[in-house]
């Protein structure tokens, strides 16, 4: 059985992604499948992060999670 938790954020993700008005069949999305769109965006952001407006690189150690997010350093 679920947790309460769990259930609880699940029920919040179904409600804010509006996932029950999509037509996406839930059976054919493979498992993981948030995660690694979720890990995509961050190599495709670190990406543009490390490659300059003029295609020269900036060395950058690993990108967290936050620093993702903020516009200073993206």
């Amino acid at each position: 059985m679920l947790s309460l938790e769990y259930r609880s954020k699940a029920f919040t993700f179904n409600s804010e992604s509006h996932i029950s008005q999509s037509n996406i069949n839930g059976a054919l999305v493979p498992p993981a499948a948030l995660l690694s769109i979720i890990q995509k965006g961050l190599q495709f952001t670190e990406a543009e992060i490390c490659v300059g407006d003029d295609g020269s690189e900036r060395p950058m150690e690993s990108l967290s999670l936050i620093d993702a997010v903020m516009p200073d350093v993206v």
